[in-house]
């Protein structure tokens, strides 16, 4: 299962701060979950102006090195690989940090 997270603003807002998007897709849907990036990246090109390189996809666990060569081929992006316990006990970490819970 591909867990995607990313953040977006509302259009025309010029305040700081959006909102985290949380979708997830089905193994055998890969194509689809690399199509709707792809969407995000030229959105958020097109909203920003950033050049392809300014872009990457941080992605863990498994999926990362089974489907790094397409990631990288289909959205011409770095993909930053990292250890998938190690970054939920980082936003875990943060999670509890920011609330003011221990």
């Amino acid at each position: 299962m591909a867990k995607l997270v990313y953040f977006s603003r509302e259009p025309q807002s010029e305040q700081l701060g959006g909102r985290l998007n949380f979708l997830k897709f089905e193994s055998e849907q890969i194509d689809v979950c690399i199509d709707f990036i792809q969407q995000l990246k030229e959105k958020h090109q097109q909203l920003n102006g950033s050049k392809p390189g300014d872009l990457c996809v941080m992605a863990t666990g498994g999926g990362a090195y089974k489907y790094y060569d397409k990631i990288t081929e289909v959205l011409g992006v770095e993909v930053i690989r990292e250890d998938e316990m190690e970054c939920l006990m980082i936003g875990m970490s943060q999670f509890t940090h920011a609330s003011g819970t221990f």
